[in-house]
Parts: C-alpha cells; structure tokens; sequence
C-alpha cells in the first residue's frame, strides 16, 4: 500500500491597494491578487482553494458588488476568510 500525501492547500490574499502598491516581500508564502479579473480568474481555474481578505467592506465598493464576488468565488470552489468578521464562507 502506498501512502498518498494530501495536496496542498492554495491560499491568496485579496488586498484593495492604492495607486502605488508596495511589492511583496523575499519568500511570501501566498500569492496577493490586487484585481477581481485576474482573482476570479485564478478561482474558475483552480488555482486557489481559500482566499483571505481582511474583511467584508474590502471585497468592494457597496454590498451588492461585495456580495456578487463571494457568490461568484464560491461557485468556482473558492472558501473564502473574512478576517474582521471572523467568518469562513
């Protein structure tokens, strides 16, 4: 019998930046998706399993496009920490 190890958990960070965002730092261990396009994109691919975002009101401008983007992450597989709320959804 050969032991299977388990695959690995893909995380990302979500982060409203700024104009001028700051590069990651030598040997982060998680990928930072500053646009939804290229985040829900890596989330449909299957590139992503979680996805941590410091809190609800970071997801977008107003709760209808919050909302959408958790529905639309959750549809591709994607869990996805609120931090501030403390809420896996």
């Amino acid at each position: 019998m050969t032991k299977q190890t388990p695959n690995p958990l893909r995380v990302a960070v979500y982060a409203r930046v700024g104009n001028h965002p700051q590069p990651p730092r030598d040997g982060e261990p998680v990928r930072l998706y500053s646009g939804k396009k290229s985040l829900l994109a890596a989330g449909h691919a299957g590139q992503i399993d979680h996805l941590l975002v410091d809190g609800f009101t970071c997801l977008g401008r107003n709760m209808v496009e919050s909302l959408g983007l958790l529905h639309e992450l959750n549809s591709a597989g994607v869990k996805v920490s609120l931090l501030k709320e403390g809420r896996v959804v």
